[in-house]
């Protein structure tokens, strides 16, 4: 399988998995619960509407390039 970020940096990439390990924390909830304490809930709630997602939205509704977009929103 071919990368899909070849542009990233090491560093990038281990950040990015984080960032998704974080969304994936808490199965059960939702992304702006799982990303507040992190980010704060109003930057994760602002990032998850210019995506056009709802705050109820769940990790695993997700692909992986909105796992990027919205690390790139909050961060």
């Amino acid at each position: 399988m071919k990368p899909r970020f070849t542009a990233w940096t090491e560093e990038e990439r281990e950040e990015f998995l984080k960032f998704v390990q974080r969304c994936f924390a808490q199965k059960r909830k939702n992304l702006l619960n799982n990303l507040a304490q992190t980010y704060g809930k109003g930057r994760v709630k602002e990032a998850l509407e210019s995506m056009r997602l709802l705050a109820t939205a769940r990790a695993e509704e997700l692909s992986i390039e909105q796992f990027e977009l919205l690390s790139k929103g909050v961060s």
